[in-house]
């Protein structure tokens, strides 16, 4: 947990553009928007992680050159909030387990009040049948209301049934698989980013040292020293690198919201699955 939120923190924190176009930065800071470069659309991933990030964050994210950053800093920050409410909802979830069971319990307790009470009903009514005088119809509407009482039972029996067997049961499987799996996706998610940070931390290092010694070679500003000669072509090389690991790290990125908003959703789909067949016993 604390390596994840270091994690974290270091995506909004850390500024790694090499170059032209890595000006977005204070660009962000400054105006709420992420700019630096033409485009302004997301390239990556489905339309489903396109909307959740300008639904969570409230901007678009480009991918044009030296915004790798912040669309990197972006995803990190929506795949936390998933996994914060993931976790959060937890105590959620053992709530409705716990309540439901209680439930159960409860409409176990009163079938058997009820079957005894309608026992007893039919009794009365087996009374006023045997009757040798005009009794004998009381009786008979007596059974009747018992019959007509015993379906309502029935119905009770199956709800009850159904309540455990098709909805806690299998919440209550998933629990602990839930809680593994979320730890488990962000502590592959925080070990990721950190081994991508340090490689990306490298060559941007690696990148300034050959620029300035491009520059430092008398081959004009640092435009020409980047397109001419091969100190340049160095600087250009490792430039083109540095920028090749971001788009790498933000493909990973998309692809571990899109995990985590498939994980989240499944959840609720199971929670669905598992209410369906609940309702069409408590409608019938």
């Amino acid at each position: 947990m604390a390596a994840t939120a270091t994690a974290t923190s270091g995506y909004a924190a850390s500024s790694l553009s090499v170059g032209p176009g890595g000006g977005g930065g204070a660009a962000a800071a400054a105006g709420g928007t992420v700019g630096g470069g033409a485009g302004g659309s997301l390239s990556h991933g489905g339309p489903s992680v396109a909307s959740s990030l300008n639904s969570v964050l409230g901007f678009g994210i480009p991918t044009a050159n030296g915004s790798e950053d912040h669309c990197n800093a972006a995803l990190a920050l929506l795949f936390q909030q998933i996994m914060n409410d993931m976790k959060g909802n937890t105590p959620v979830w053992e709530d409705f387990l716990l309540k439901s069971t209680r439930l159960h319990t409860s409409l176990k307790s009163t079938l058997v009040a009820s079957s005894a009470f309608l026992n007893s009903f039919q009794q009365v009514a087996d009374a006023a049948t045997k009757t040798r005088g005009a009794s004998k119809e009381i009786g008979k509407c007596l059974t009747r209301m018992v019959l007509r009482q015993r379906s309502i039972e029935a119905k009770m029996k199956a709800f009850t049934s159904a309540l455990m067997e098709n909805m806690v049961t299998p919440l209550q499987d998933k629990m602990e698989d839930w809680k593994k799996t979320c730890l488990h996706m962000d502590k592959e998610h925080a070990k990721e980013f950190k081994k991508c940070q340090q490689e990306i931390k490298k060559r941007s290092e690696e990148t300034i040292k050959l620029q300035k010694r491009a520059k430092k070679a008398g081959q004009g500003t640092m435009k020409q020293s980047m397109y001419s000669g091969s100190g340049s072509n160095k600087a250009l090389d490792s430039f083109n690198g540095l920028v090749d690991l971001k788009r790498q790290l933000q493909d990973k990125e998309y692809e571990a919201v899109r995990q985590a908003m498939i994980e989240e959703r499944s959840r609720f789909c199971l929670f669905v699955s598992c209410l369906k067949p609940f309702l069409v016993r408590n409608t019938v």
